[in-house]
């Protein structure tokens, strides 16, 4: 294989996990929103996922005002959320 096809792949991989990562955050966004949290932050844990999920550290506000921290994985191809801390909204 020569080296621009590999450049070529990597590239596609990266844009990949881009719109993936993407689309997760705004995933969990909606769903702890739709539950009443606001100012939602979603951080990826670059280290915590695995070959089947993506990994994110949630910080956000509940109804009663108090900030709360979570974490989740989110099923690369369904898009499933696994809370590892269910969100306290």
């Amino acid at each position: 294989m020569d080296g621009l096809a590999l450049v070529g792949i990597l590239g596609m991989w990266i844009a990949f996990e881009y719109m993936t990562i993407r689309n997760d955050k705004r995933h969990i966004q909606k769903h702890l929103s739709r539950k009443g949290a606001s100012k939602i932050t979603v951080d990826w844990d670059w280290g915590g996922g695995n070959r089947g999920n993506h990994a994110y550290h949630v910080i956000y506000f509940n109804q009663q005002g108090a900030r709360c921290y979570t974490h989740c994985k989110v099923g690369v191809w369904g898009g499933e959320i696994y809370w590892m801390e269910s969100p306290e909204v």
